[in-house]
């Protein structure tokens, strides 16, 4: 038996609770008999029980039907004990009346809240509001303004009884049960926020200026050959204490059993204080409430936290402990993830254990129902607050990708409810996966924005690794690739945050460790210049002046891996596995690559051979990236639907205008157009031939709610699209079919076009470019790697677009990958083969 069906049985006996108090009522003014009375309410919730069971249609598995059994167990076991309680106080069945008709009142009173416009923030709080405490405050409260004294009196009594008896329980279960770490930690939540509050309001007027502040002490030995470590130990604390902490220096290999804690920094402002080794230690607010979580009333608790167990101002000793960090997790007794700001979580909670039993338990169309249900009928019943949880900045940050990977368990708290992590992974899961997420794209989802997509597939990113930990296979380079949509506050984290992903035995942690006196243009280009002899189509793929750069003095060649995103098309690079092994542009050439010495320290030149074969002269607009889980632009998205169709429609006719006709490889403008949008391959090489059809229909389903005026205003009006219009195909109830047809093409724009620039070559090629790319650039093979580049020529005479008198040594910018149709497989070896040196810097 779980937490959560413990929880859950425990809140829905209050429900059953009000039901006998109600059963008893009706038996009152009904005149039965005692005999008949305890039949009708030992009776009744049982048989709304097994209703409810019945309603459900739980899977006829025997773990689910015991698991339905024992939650119906509890609910009405936990509504006895609390009825008898009432009988207890009350005995008498015209309190009961009275009991009726006073929550009665109450409801009416919360209705009228809701009609008045000026306590429509009171009826907002009051209606999302779960919690036990704050129920019964609101019930003595609305006792305390009835206007019947005969009535106010025995209300007011029972409220005030209810909520002593509550306070009453907590403190008892507080000191006895351990309840900081207990699986209910709603209980006290409101009370601590309102405490911290005061706390902090006091300190920071009263207190500050005459404390004495907490000054670090050196780790003995800093050196990487002892695993010496501080850990916090929490002290155990009083009700309603503070807390008292000690910082203590372990030997990682015989230290006492400790939890590992994995939280988003935040903004970083350290505003609230805590006593450590007696001494005032300023902590930021999400430290505070983690701490206080975590703190036991019966014994002392020893936490690894980083921002505490690491002076963070200190570069040398945080180095020396980031390289612990891998053992400093996997040693750990737990992982505690902790997600500060999330609301509703029990209505988040329910609904993930609900779609993780139909993803363990159910089918894939079960599974699809529910999840349909919920995102398009109930959003409010976990589906909003479900999304938003993985939209937490907690899912961004880099470093939880070690934490999560090494953990021996890991321990959600979703602002202080537990969360189970396999439910979260077995969810993300199933809804990132391929079936999901094609059917997925058949409709907007309410919730299913950018943030919670990324947050979902990053969820997966941490399962994924945290499987192949076993494994060697694992270099930087590929985590670097793999990770680019996560966020780090320091440049450098998002190489030193990966280091402990790696195999110990690995030989990069001979010459890279986690030095903080290197800039991250320094530690960029030794991982760049270190990968590039055995991995150069991953590194410059990456790589190039044509993108945004956050990193202004970075060579060309080195990738800017703070600047990569999710909606880039360079995570969809080129040379991705997928097809890696379908494009061969230099015709299996040996690579050539040289380093030498430019201005700074670093070899920072590369010098490499190829040729250049064509050179740009038309660059069109550069191609928006859509959102593939919301489906295509609705109504609502009218600018970005007509701003997509723009650059489309005008990439086509640069093509129809300037593209060499026929084209090269014997196909038509036409064909090779739509193939050069998606690099020519969806899954397969060549891509199969319906996708042209399916982008003509694409270009149906983005112009068909704009009316013949507005298209022909925007200039989005095609007239050599032959396929029926949209009416016509709505008519012959092929509208599903041609809009499963849509999205399959807007999937596979997405893995090449979108995010580039449609271009034409001198020579007539069609080209996918960087969008910094401009007229006069040189398009060349560098031999050895399996795609055309981009390269900005320093010798070109700017007037004109045209290359100076060619040397043996061309000095040139990397511009970025590109894709030119017809030339992908060794074609353009023999154009204009004359061998250069780059320079490239």
């Amino acid at each position: 038996m779980d937490s959560f069906t413990i929880e859950v049985g425990l809140r829905r006996g209050v429900l059953y609770w009000w039901l006998f108090c109600l059963l008893s009522t009706v038996a009152a003014l009904l005149g039965l008999s005692g005999k008949s009375t305890v039949t009708l309410i030992l009776g009744m919730p049982p048989l709304v029980a097994a209703l409810t069971h019945y309603v459900q249609q739980p899977a006829p598995d025997a773990v689910r039907q015991r698991s339905y059994f024992v939650l119906n167990s509890i609910s009405v076991g936990f509504g006895l004990v609390l009825y008898a309680m009432t009988a207890a106080i009350m005995p008498t069945w015209n309190s009961f009346l009275k009991l009726f008709i006073f929550t009665c009142t109450v409801q009416a009173l919360i209705k009228l809240a809701k009609m008045n416009t000026d306590s429509e923030r009171m009826w907002r709080q009051m209606q999302w509001l779960d919690q036990i405490p704050t129920f019964l405050i609101a019930r003595k409260t609305a006792a305390l303004q009835l206007s019947n004294p005969a009535i106010r009196l025995p209300a007011a009594i029972l409220a005030y009884m209810a909520l002593y008896l509550f306070l009453a329980s907590a403190v008892v279960w507080s000191v006895n049960y351990d309840f900081p770490l207990s699986q209910i930690p709603w209980l006290r939540m409101s009370g601590r926020v309102y405490r911290l509050r005061v706390r902090s309001f006091l300190f920071h007027h009263l207190w500050k200026r005459y404390v004495d502040y907490h000054v670090y002490n050196p780790i003995e030995d800093k050196s990487r050959e002892t695993q010496k470590i501080r850990l916090l130990r929490l002290k155990k604390r009083r009700p309603f204490g503070e807390i008292r902490c000690q910082l203590v220096v372990e030997d990682l290999r015989q230290c006492p059993a400790y939890d590992a804690i994995s939280y988003h920094w935040g903004n970083g402002e350290k505003t609230e204080p805590i006593l450590v080794d007696g001494r005032v230690m300023l902590v930021s607010p999400t430290v505070m409430a983690v701490l206080y979580h975590l703190s036991s009333y019966k014994e002392d608790r020893y936490v690894w936290i980083d921002s505490i167990c690491i002076n963070q101002l200190d570069n040398e000793e945080k180095g020396s402990q980031i390289s612990l960090m891998r053992d400093i997790y996997s040693k750990a007794s737990n992982t505690v993830v902790w997600l500060d700001g999330v609301s509703d979580t029990f209505k988040a909670r329910s609904m993930l254990a609900g779609l993780w039993y139909e993803c363990t338990y159910g089918t894939f169309d079960s599974c699809f129902r529910l999840l349909r249900q919920y995102s398009e009928t109930h959003i409010e019943a976990g589906w909003m607050q479900l999304i938003n949880l993985f939209a937490n900045p907690w899912f961004f940050r880099v470093w939880v990708i070690q934490e999560v990977a090494m953990a021996s368990s890991v321990v959600v708290l979703a602002s202080g409810e537990r969360l189970v992590w396999d439910h979260l992974s077995t969810v993300a899961e199933m809804i990132m996966s391929r079936p999901f997420n094609m059917l997925l794209q058949s409709g907007h989802h309410l919730g299913l924005e950018e943030a919670s997509v990324i947050g979902l597939l990053h969820v997966c990113v941490m399962v994924a690794f945290r499987k192949d930990m076993g494994s060697s296979q694992l270099d930087l380079l590929h985590l670097l690739n793999a990770v680019v949509s996560f966020r780090s506050t320091e440049a450098v984290d998002r190489v030193y945050a990966l280091l402990g992903l790696l195999d110990p035995a690995d030989d990069i942690h001979q010459w890279l460790g986690a030095d903080y006196s290197k800039s991250a243009e320094q530690v960029y280009t030794l991982v760049a210049q270190y990968y590039i002899r055995n991995n150069p189509n991953d590194v410059l793929s990456n790589a190039g002046i044509g993108y945004e750069r956050n990193l202004s003095i970075i060579p060309s060649w080195v990738p800017d891996w703070t600047a990569l995103s999710m909606s880039d098309t360079r995570r969809q690079r080129f040379t991705k596995t997928r097809f890696s092994a379908q494009y061969n542009a230099s015709a299996d050439s040996p690579l050539e690559v040289e380093f030498r010495r430019g201005s700074s320290d670093l070899g920072s030149i590369l010098y490499i051979r190829g040729h250049r074969f064509d050179t740009i002269s038309h660059v069109g607009p550069t191609l928006t990236y859509l959102d593939h889980n919301r489906g295509l632009p609705g109504a609502d998205d009218n600018e970005l639907r007509i701003k997509t169709l723009q650059q489309h429609l005008g990439a086509r006719r640069l093509a129809t205008t300037f593209a060499r006709d026929p084209y090269q490889t014997d196909q038509s403008v036409e064909e090779a157009f739509w193939r050069c949008l998606i690099g020519d391959t969806q899954f397969e090489r060549p891509a199969p031939a319906e996708l042209g059809v399916y982008c003509r229909l694409w270009e149906r389903f983005m112009v068909s709610s704009l009316d013949g005026a507005d298209a022909e205003r925007e200039g989005l009006r095609d007239d050599t699209n032959a396929l029926p219009s949209m009416g016509q195909l709505k008519a012959a109830g092929l509208e599903e079919e041609a809009l499963r047809g849509a999205l399959l093409w807007n999937s596979a724009r997405i893995m090449a076009c979108a995010g580039r620039a449609f271009a034409i070559t001198r020579n007539g090629y069609m080209a996918m470019v960087p969008p910094g790319t401009v007229p006069g650039d040189a398009v060349c093979l560098l031999y050895g790697f399996m795609t055309p580049y981009v390269v900005r020529l320093h010798s070109v005479d700017e007037r004109g677009g045209d290359p100076m008198p060619e040397a043996e040594t061309e000095g040139a910018s990397l511009v970025g990958e590109a894709y030119v149709h017809g030339v992908m497989d060794g074609e353009a070896m023999n154009i204009s083969a004359n061998p250069l040196m780059f320079k490239i810097v």
